[in-house]
């Protein structure tokens, strides 16, 4: 998940993931997060 290295700040918020694919749904799409 290259995400967590763009936005490590998420990290603590415990919404790594989702935040990931709210930030960038279509590039991280396959981070698990919805399509």
């Amino acid at each position: 998940a290259r995400c967590r290295v763009e936005r490590p700040e998420l990290l603590p918020a415990g919404a790594t993931r989702a935040a990931c694919w709210l930030y960038a749904p279509a590039r991280e799409n396959t981070d698990g997060g919805p399509q």
